[in-house]
Formats: structure tokens, sequence, C-alpha cells
């Protein structure tokens, strides 16, 4: 059964803090950095807090206060971000230990998928520490050297444990898992190696798997069939249909529409949060990051068109060309300058500069499960939400998030606007584009402790 219980609330240093009923307690902190704000659709005075391991269900007092404190929480991210990136001092950051945590518990979460705790090629146990990450697969330290042999263009090969892995590299691994991976890639392999086989009976059975694809099962009988398949399995964002595809011999980088373009773009227009992995097996292996439209516009420049900034650090990650022109003449960053995408502009011009540490952490909804949280429900007093207090437990329906949206109070700024100005706290879709100068970070938030509403 679910309550709502009242909180005092407040941000320091990129950090929410809600604290207890018992003030002794320590408060609870959350990381914003690695936190994603979503208006409700039921309600306007609330909104939740998606962590990668708990959803807080946030309700103000009213409209403009759930509006104000959603600028805060979305202010005090992005100025956090704009300070890493300016920030030249050697030594962690802030930043890095905010996405230095998620990282472990993302690699934590993988390692314990099915299957995933033994070699995907020969099922040995032997340090299953590495990360094939255009796969999503764990494999051994001994088959981890002939995948490297393949060549990246083949498979992509990392270190979980010696390796620096942004959480960009371990999005397919996240829903991926090497039971699942080898019933597509294995379905007619009469033998698979042992851990005791030698390297050359390893190296025969990864190449003929991976290089010639050779133990799928067939689902279709001509290229023509495949490409049909293909956009299917984009539309449903089916990932295993798209390794089964891909490893039936389809051709990725093949037009699929009339403006001829590929699956990349197609998928990057759809792109909903949810089909991130989608658009990543893509871009890691459909070997058409450049490829252009009958229009001119590459990948990059759907990624402006359709508001996509995590599809953008996919391809920028891995060497998307962010200086080609469209049939306009204008590059991406031409058209994210028109359209005042002041974020875009930022990863483009670092693309630019040959600077690449914005690209490897992608912000995701990673719901990963964690058995130690926090109980938050030691109140005594429960609030209704019209703000009268009661003994009694009250019921509510859990808010339903906004699904898809990264920045609620770009949807309701405009109706709060004079409000959210009067306190100070800012208006995020201003804040996003010339609210601070370029490259400085956004002021922080006020000091403020006010109380706001968490549901149980």
């Amino acid at each position: 059964r679910k309550v709502w219980q009242k909180r005092k609330c407040e941000v320091r240093d990129s950090v929410l803090c809600i604290r207890h009923s018992d003030e002794t307690k320590p408060p609870v902190t959350v990381p914003l950095l690695t936190c994603q704000v979503k208006a409700s659709m039921d309600d306007r005075k609330c909104f939740d807090l998606v962590s990668y391991n708990r959803t807080y269900h946030l309700m103000g007092e009213d409209e403009v206060e759930a509006a104000a404190w959603m600028s805060v929480l979305l202010n005090s991210k992005e100025g956090a971000l704009q300070k890493a990136l300016c920030d030249d001092t050697p030594g962690p950051s802030p930043a890095d230990s905010g996405f230095r945590e998620l990282q472990q518990r993302i690699i934590s979460y993988v390692r314990g998928l099915p299957g995933n705790n033994l070699c995907c090629d020969c099922g040995g146990t032997n340090d299953v520490t590495w990360l094939s990450t255009n796969y999503g697969v764990m494999v051994c330290i001994e088959c981890s050297g002939i995948h490297r042999d393949l060549g990246v263009h083949i498979s992509r090969i990392q270190s979980l444990t010696l390796d620096k892995v942004g959480t960009a590299q371990l999005l397919l691994a996240r829903h991926m898992t090497n039971k699942s991976f080898n019933e597509v890639t294995e379905a007619t392999s009469p033998r698979k190696p042992e851990p005791t086989s030698t390297m050359d009976e390893r190296r025969e059975f990864i190449q003929s798997k991976y290089v010639r694809r050779a133990f799928v099962q067939p689902t279709t009988a001509t290229p023509e069939e495949l490409q049909i398949q293909l956009r299917e399995v984009i539309n449903s964002n089916d990932l295993y249909g798209l390794l089964r595809v891909y490893f039936q011999g389809g051709d990725l980088g093949l037009p699929l529409t009339a403006l001829e373009e590929c699956a990349l773009h197609v998928a990057i227009y759809q792109e909903n949060g949810a089909s991130l992995p989608l658009v990543d097996f893509l871009v890691q292996n459909s070997h058409s990051l450049d490829r252009q439209t009958r229009e001119g516009n590459t990948p990059l420049h759907y990624c402006v068109i359709s508001n996509k900034p995590e599809c953008m650090r996919l391809l920028l990650r891995v060497g998307a060309n962010p200086s080609i022109e469209n049939n306009n003449g204008k590059t991406p960053l031409d058209i994210a300058n028109e359209r005042n995408c002041r974020l875009m502009e930022d990863m483009l011009t670092q693309a630019q500069q040959q600077k690449k540490s914005m690209f490897e952490n992608v912000e995701y909804e990673w719901n990963i499960s964690d058995d130690n949280l926090t109980d938050m429900s030691d109140d005594d007093e429960i609030f209704k939400p019209n703000g009268m207090s009661t003994p009694e437990k009250v019921v509510r329906s859990r808010p339903v998030s906004l699904p898809g949206s990264s920045s609620p109070v770009c949807q309701r700024s405009a109706e709060h606007h004079s409000s959210t100005e009067e306190r100070g706290l800012g208006d995020y879709r201003s804040s996003s584009s010339s609210r601070w100068p370029r490259g400085q970070p956004p002021p922080p938030p006020p000091a403020t402790s006010k109380p706001a509403y968490i549901q149980q």
C-alpha cells in the first residue's frame, strides 16, 4: 500500500538530500548526475526522480512548486555536468565519482545475468571479465585474445576490471545475456569448445560464429525478406530480432525508405528512450555512421533534427564525422545552432576538438534493483494531497511517469514561467539555451530546505 509522507528536501552540490522524520538520522542522498526527472501524466503536482536502482515519487504543494522543484533538480544536474566539462584540474571530479558508482552497479548487475558467469564461447569460468561491447556478451581471458585478433570491426573487447568502461559501453550488456545471445548465434552449432580446448580449436569456432556467422537458424530465404524483417524489428524495438537479422547476413546499411534512410537513421528517428540499446547495436555493427540519405543527412543530422542527444553521444563516441554537410550545405552543428540545441551544440563542438569525455556516459533508465534500499517509511504523520495531515495512512495511486520524457519542465515551463522566476529557480528550457555564458556552469539552486511529499 502506497502512502504520501512529508519530507524536508534540499539540493547541495548536485545531490538531493531527503531528511527522515527523525532528523537525528543522516539524510538520504541522491546524486543527481545519474538521475532523470520525469513529470507525472496524471497529476501536475507530482513528478518522479529516477535513479539507477530506485524511483522516488515526489509531490509539491501545488503545480507551481512542483515545476520549481523540477527546475532546481535539472539545473543542478546541468550545472554539475558543465562544471565537470570546464574543469581542467587533475584528479577525479564529482561527476566522475557519480558515474563510477553507477558503472560499478551496472557491471555487478551484468555479471549476474543468465549465463554471464560462463564464457560465451567456451563455457569456461577463468577470468570471465572481458566484455565484447558491440555484442554485450562476456568472454574469458583466453577467448578475449581471439576476439581482439578478429579486429574491432568484428568484436570490440574491453576488460571490466582493467579498462575504464563508461556506461555507454555497458548499454548492450545491460540487456543482452550470454544465454540468449547463444540461443541465436549457436542455434545450429554441432558442438562448441570446452575450457580445455586448444587455442586453435577456440579460434576456428569463434571465427565461424562471429565472422562467418555459420550457426544461426535461418528464418528467411532471400535478402529482400531480411530487409523487411529488419524494418519490423526496428519498429518493434526487438533487440534479439535485430541480432538474428544481423547474424543471418542482413546488410544493416542498405536503404530502407524512399528517402534512402538506412536502419540507423530510422532507429534514431524512432528512438524513445527504451530503444537506445537497439540504436547502440546499429551504431556499433551497421558500418553506417556517416551514411547519407537522399537529402544528404547523416545519422548525426538526424540526432539534431529529432532531438536525440543520447543517440548523438553513442555516434560521437565511436567516431562519427560531425563535419559532413547535407544537400543544403549544413552540418549537424549548423542545425543545432539554428534550433538552439545547447547540449548537442556542446557535444558537436567537443567532437570537433577531439574531446570525448562527454560521450562516455549516457542518460538512460537502467532499472537495476538494489536490495539495500533505505527505508523511508518512518514518518508518523501522513499528508493527504490537499496538505491536511491525518494519523491514518492515506492510500494514493502511484504517479505514472511520462514515458520518453527527459526534460519535463520543458513541457510545462511556459505556464509556470513567472512563478518560477519569482522563486529564483529558473526555467529549465532557458537553462539549456542562453541563460548563462557558454562553457560556464549555471547558477546554483537557492539554499532552501522545503518540504516535499514522498510516496512509500
